[in-house]
């Protein structure tokens, strides 16, 4: 009597064939996920929120001082701790910076498209010194319609700015009278 041996299992090239099928699915998989687009509008989801919340804490040092922290130039978040001078834990727990925070920016995120970290103004330019102020981010992950800013006029209904650059390369920026 001849017995013969039955195959039970998969051949090599079977093995290799089933590997190959699942490597060009989980390679399309995270080619339409896009995972870096997807972290870095969440990026941007928490500079948006940090900006309120800094924007909520100005609100209260108004309503408690009669007006905002004024500054001599732009203030920026790239040391970490209180950054905006007079607002302290008194009005914020923990003051917001930027989820990249890129300490060695030169200036602001105006002035630099790889800066991203919050700055905040409050001096002389358009008389602003305590009456208003103007906040800005770079925003990573972005379309023009993110950035449709708004005139930021003076409170004596001076005009000032159109933040026109803004929706071109994705400086993101507030003002007192964007609440």
């Amino acid at each position: 009597m001849i017995y013969y041996k039955q195959n039970k299992g998969f051949t090599l090239i079977e093995l290799l064939v089933v590997i190959a099928i699942i490597g060009v699915l989980a390679g399309a998989v995270i080619v339409i996920i896009n995972p870096t687009a997807q972290l870095q509008r969440a990026r941007d989801a928490q500079r948006r929120s940090d900006i309120k919340v800094i924007q909520k804490a100005l609100e209260e040092h108004l309503i408690v001082r009669g007006s905002y922290p004024a500054t001599s130039g732009w203030v920026c978040s790239n040391t970490g701790g209180y950054w905006i001078p007079g607002l302290d834990a008194t009005y914020l727990k923990r003051m917001p910076t930027d989820p990249v925070n890129s300490a060695t920016c030169a200036g602001t995120p105006r002035d630099d498209v790889s800066c991203y970290r919050y700055c905040y103004y409050s001096a002389s330019w358009c008389s602003l010194s305590g009456r208003d102020y103007i906040m800005q981010t770079r925003l990573e992950n972005y379309s023009n319609s993110d950035l449709s800013q708004k005139p930021f006029y003076h409170a004596s209904g001076s005009f000032c700015s159109n933040w026109s650059e803004s929706a071109n390369n994705g400086l993101y920026v507030v003002s007192s009278r964007d609440l």
